[in-house]
């Protein structure tokens, strides 16, 4: 997906890109947990005055650090900051790569770190997930889904939760049809209020 895409996608306002710019206007710093080679901060069109990135493969934090003012690169679970240490702390589709014992640990981080927001987005219930061929067998397990939340488990841990990416029956059918999407699009508003029925979650705290 390229910048005229996302800049367009961040000003659709059931679009998740543009919920987390609304949640992150008034942030001045940023910690994006598995960033890739795109960061949320290029996604969503805003400037911080730190910016902080995480990203396990080496290739994507060449590409991420023409957005970002320091790209860190490692493993999110072996990695400590102090407390407070940023505004914000997002991860867009990261937890559910890790057990979810480990996620749980994750979230706990990410809110110690946090002095505002914890911003996540993840697949709503567990999903296989897409492994990318071309990736060294070590990095493999990084891509594949070990675990899934439910909206009401991200609201008893305290978020405020939106459904993101359309009706969760259309899914698997996208994939097929890319012309599908167009009704994933479609379908967002009504799932922005009814996360139980959408394809991801947004979870804000």
């Amino acid at each position: 997906m390229n910048a005229a895409y996302w800049s367009i996608y961040s000003k659709t306002p059931t679009c998740y890109p543009y919920l987390i710019r609304g949640e992150l206007r008034t942030s001045e710093s940023i910690l994006d947990l598995g960033c890739g080679s795109y960061p949320l901060k290029a996604k969503i069109g805003l400037d911080f005055k730190k910016s902080v990135g995480v990203e396990i493969v080496p290739e994507k934090t060449q590409l991420a650090k023409r957005y970002l003012d320091d790209v860190i690169v490692g493993d999110i679970r072996s990695l400590d900051f102090d407390e407070n240490s940023f505004n914000a702390v997002v991860a867009i589709d990261v937890i559910e790569h890790f057990e979810k014992s480990e996620a749980l640990e994750l979230l706990e981080c990410m809110q110690k770190w946090s002095s505002k927001k914890v911003v996540i987005t993840i697949p709503n219930g567990k999903t296989p997930g897409f492994v990318d061929p071309e990736l060294p067998e070590e990095l493999v397990e990084f891509q594949r889904h070990k675990c899934g939340f439910s909206p009401q488990e991200l609201r008893k841990l305290g978020f405020r939760v939106y459904g993101i990416r359309g009706l969760q029956s259309l899914r698997d059918i996208r994939k097929r049809f890319p012309f599908m999407k167009l009704c994933s699009l479609v379908s967002q508003p009504f799932c922005k209020n009814n996360p139980e029925y959408a394809s991801g979650l947004l979870g804000v705290k």
